[in-house]
C-alpha cells in the first residue's frame, strides 16, 4: 500500500470525505474543537507521520510530568507505540505509519491506538493540572489561618 492508498483507507475508516488543512498544509482530520490529528505525508515516501497535541506542561509538576513522559517514550521504544515530544511547551504525541507493511486493518487499528493514547495522556495531564491548581489554591487562599480548628 503507498502513502496515497493509505490515506484514503483512512478517511473510509473514520468515515470523512476528505482531509482538512492543518498547519504547515499538512493534513488533519478534525474530531471536534478538542481532537485533531495531522497526518505527514511529505516528510518519507514509505509511511506517514501522525501527530495530535495532548496539551501544556504544567508549570507546577513540570519535573514529574517529564518524568513520566521519559519513561512512557522509553517504553514506546522497545514497543510499537507513540511517543511524547515538546514543542515550546506543548507535549505533541506522534506515531510514524509504515504504509509499506501494514494491512488495511492495522491502518485503521493503528491511528485508533493512536488517538486512545493521545486521549489517555490528556487525562493524565488534566489530573496534574487540577492537582496542582487545589494545591496552589489552597496555599494561597486568602481564608488560610482566618478559620481556627
Amino acid at each position: 500500500m503507498d502513502v496515497r492508498q493509505t490515506l484514503e483507507l483512512i478517511a473510509r475508516h473514520f468515515n470523512v470525505d476528505g482531509f482538512g488543512e492543518g498547519r504547515e498544509g499538512l493534513k488533519q482530520l478534525v474530531f471536534d474543537d478538542d481532537l485533531v490529528v495531522l497526518f505527514n505525508d511529505r516528510a518519507r515516501r514509505d509511511g506517514i507521520w501522525m501527530e495530535m497535541e495532548i496539551g501544556l506542561l504544567p508549570e507546577e509538576e513540570k519535573e514529574e510530568v517529564l518524568r513520566s513522559l521519559l519513561k512512557r517514550n522509553v517504553f514506546a521504544a522497545h514497543k510499537d507505540y507513540p511517543w511524547c515530544v515538546l514543542r515550546e511547551d506543548q507535549i505533541i504525541l506522534q506515531e510514524f505509519l509504515n504504509c509499506e507493511i501494514l494491512s488495511p486493518y492495522q491502518v485503521g487499528e493503528k491511528v485508533e491506538a493512536f488517538i486512545n493514547h493521545g486521549e489517555s495522556w490528556r487525562k493524565f495531564l488534566s489530573k496534574k493540572m487540577l492537582r496542582s491548581y487545589e494545591t496552589g489554591f489552597s496555599q494561597k487562599s486568602i481564608f488560610n489561618g482566618m478559620i481556627k480548628p
